[in-house]
């Protein structure tokens, strides 16, 4: 009897044996397999965004670099393929508020302003975002629309929080606008309030050179001015003529005396404003206002042509002062040039 289940029992585990397949040798690979993960389109999108990352970061350094050294058309090229490429970086908007300075600084205004003005809808009123307004102030002024630039200079006003130093930029930029619109009275008195902040600022070093710009086209104004009407008696005429000379000389003095404190930018600016007044000074000694009263047509004109070389003499003296006093300072020597150019041009 237990032989016979004995033989049962060896019989049904051959059988078991029989239905289920040996188990076959496990081969340990020499390389690594590829991970399934490697296909995970997830995963995928991952490696090209830090590749990407990768890339804009170099693009940021290279732009900042050429920005920095003052190459301004080279990092505006850079900041724009940054801004298209990357607009979702976290320095997305940095690369804004630098490609407008690099238009503004390469003297395109007209691009900085769209720029500035995306930065300001992005920050606020936040510390980057009022720096953004006063150099959209700066770019309407070069873009000589004086009311946007005096409008800038309300939104900082406006701001009961807005810090003693934004106020002094604010102030100077209204003043540049005012000057501009010709409101010279208001002018002056708003370049006084900016001076007073200013004079206890050492971070306005740079404004305080700039508002010698301002004072000088108050003063270019004043000249630009005279003679005070488009006929005027002889004496009258001699009278202003030799004060609009007068204005043009005192003008060539402030910059001699400002020119220490002035970079090259602001001498340019400086060069063109007395190039236009002196051109005017000219224009009014070569062709005099002198009402005709009595005189017939031949013989206003030939008073016209003695009173112009009275008062042309008066002008190459002028012209000649001027010249001397910048021929002796090595930065002044190009408002020579410019003077000149302006000259030979008209």
């Amino acid at each position: 009897m237990y032989r016979r289940c004995l033989i049962a029992l060896l019989s049904s585990i051959s059988a078991f044996a029989a239905e289920k397949p040996a188990p076959t040798a496990t081969v340990t690979p020499t390389v690594s397999a590829t991970p399934i993960v490697a296909t995970d389109p997830k995963r995928l999108v991952d490696q090209i965004s830090a590749e990407e990352a990768g890339k804009a970061a170099e693009l940021w350094s290279t732009a900042m670099e050429k920005f920095a050294a003052r190459n301004f058309k080279m990092s505006t090229k850079l900041l724009e393929e940054y801004v298209n490429r990357y607009p979702g970086t976290p320095v997305s908007v940095d690369a804004r508020y630098h490609l407008a300075q690099s238009h503004l600084f390469s003297k395109n205004p007209g691009a900085a302003i769209p720029m500035f003005l995306s930065v300001i809808e992005i920050r606020g009123r936040s510390e980057l975002g009022n720096e953004a307004r006063t150099y959209l102030g700066q770019s309407y002024l070069d873009a000589s629309k004086f009311t946007e630039a005096y409008l800038v200079s309300d939104e900082l006003l406006d701001q009961k929080d807005l810090g003693a130093t934004f106020r002094a930029k604010a102030l100077l930029i209204r003043a540049h606008a005012q000057a501009g619109l010709g409101q010279n009275l208001e002018a002056e008195k708003t370049l006084v309030t900016f001076q007073t902040i200013a004079e206890s600022d050492p971070e306005l070093e740079r404004e305080t050179a700039n508002s010698f710009l301002v004072s000088l086209l108050l003063k270019s104004n004043r000249c630009d001015a005279l003679p005070s009407a488009k006929a005027l008696p002889e004496d009258q005429v001699l009278d202003q003529t030799a004060r609009k000379g007068i204005c043009v000389l005192e003008m060539g003095t402030l910059l001699a005396r400002a020119a220490k404190r002035l970079g090259d930018e602001e001498i340019s600016q400086a060069a063109d404003t007395l190039a236009t007044s002196m051109k005017s000074y000219q224009q009014s000694c070569a062709n005099p206002p002198l009402a005709p009263g009595k005189l017939g047509k031949a013989k206003l004109a030939a008073a016209k042509k003695e009173l112009s070389e009275k008062l042309k003499e008066g002008c190459r003296n002028a012209e000649r002062l001027l010249f001397e006093t910048f021929r002796d300072r090595e930065n002044l020597k190009s408002v020579i040039t410019k003077m000149q150019l302006k000259e030979t041009r008209t």
